[in-house]
């Protein structure tokens, strides 16, 4: 089935991945956060621009617990097909789109590990619905862009 959310393009604005200076011993226990932020386009409903920013790491302040830690920032920009419901387009965009955006992130934090003294580090899943549900309360700032 085609989505109703389509990818129209994304990129890195950064990336950080450190190794642990001694070796850690498996399984670890990895601490991720994300903070998104979202704009749609001026006069455009259905195209939004998306951030997503991902921290991962261990649970000691000083991440000696992980064999890396870091960040990542994914932009992506998406439009939404007109046949979807205009009720529920931010909510596509919350959910989705950062689903989209946290599995491109994962692949490259996967692929930059792969190069450092221990195997690969394949950030966990995360589920933006629960976390939407949880905050379904919260106001949520959207910006107006120009020329996304």
């Amino acid at each position: 089935m085609k989505s109703k959310l389509n990818l129209q393009k994304y990129h890195f604005t950064s990336l950080e991945v450190k190794a642990a200076p001694v070796a850690i011993s498996y399984p670890f226990d990895l601490k991720v956060t994300t903070r998104r932020h979202y704009w749609m386009a001026e006069k455009k409903p259905r195209e939004w621009k998306v951030a997503l920013e991902i921290d991962f790491g261990g649970v000691k302040d000083d991440h000696s617990d992980v064999p890396y830690h870091g960040t990542v920032t994914a932009v992506g920009f998406f439009k939404v097909e007109a046949d979807y419901p205009d009720s529920d387009v931010f909510g596509l965009i919350k959910i989705t789109g950062s689903s989209l955006l946290y599995g491109a992130a994962r692949e490259m934090v996967a692929t930059v590990s792969a190069r450092g003294p221990y195997p690969p580090l394949i950030l966990p899943s995360v589920s933006f619905y629960e976390e939407e549900k949880a905050a379904a309360k919260t106001k949520v700032k959207v910006k107006k862009t120009k020329g996304t």
